[in-house]
């Protein structure tokens, strides 16, 4: 198989690995501040309510993952499983995401082709912090921080380059 077949089977094994965890653990409303806040804007109360309900205005948090995850509740207010599914996706999608361009930066700065395929298939496979990965990031920002600084070294290398 060539390396971009080979890297795609990674990816989707992984992809598959979390949709599975996630089916047979099911784990809607990641508990703390993030999904706090995000309920609030899911239920009109604004950027609010970090450590309990009727609290007030936080300035506790970033606002991007807690106004996507709000904005997602908020669509599909009732219909939590499918909230949580399309939120699982977009967890997950971070980190696989993240994994690509980590395989990418490692191809940049000159890594062997099995090194780089062998770290993906690892990462994909045997993930280190698999609740955070398929959960957590659905409301916390950890998932988007990593992708967005590994895809800024990757284009601080490129451009180096």
């Amino acid at each position: 198989m060539k390396t971009k077949q080979l890297a795609a089977t990674a990816l989707i094994a992984g992809v598959l690995e979390r949709v599975v965890w996630n089916v047979l653990r099911p784990t809607s409303h990641v508990p703390g501040e993030a999904f706090n806040v995000a309920s609030a804007l899911a239920s009109g109360r604004g950027f609010a309510d970090a450590y309990r309900a009727g609290q007030g205005a936080t300035a506790h948090l970033l606002p991007i993952s807690p106004l996507i995850a709000g904005g997602v509740y908020r669509a599909f207010a009732g219909h939590e499983l499918i909230a949580e599914g399309i939120l699982a996706l977009w967890s997950i999608s971070l980190v696989m995401g993240t994994y690509l361009m980590g395989f990418k930066l490692a191809k940049e700065m000159g890594c062997r082709t099995w090194a780089r395929l062998a770290a993906l298939f690892f990462a994909c496979i045997v993930p280190p912090y698999l609740a955070q990965e398929s959960a957590d990031f659905r409301v916390w920002e950890g998932g988007l921080a990593l992708f967005l600084a590994i895809l800024t070294v990757l284009r601080v290398v490129q451009l180096d380059r």
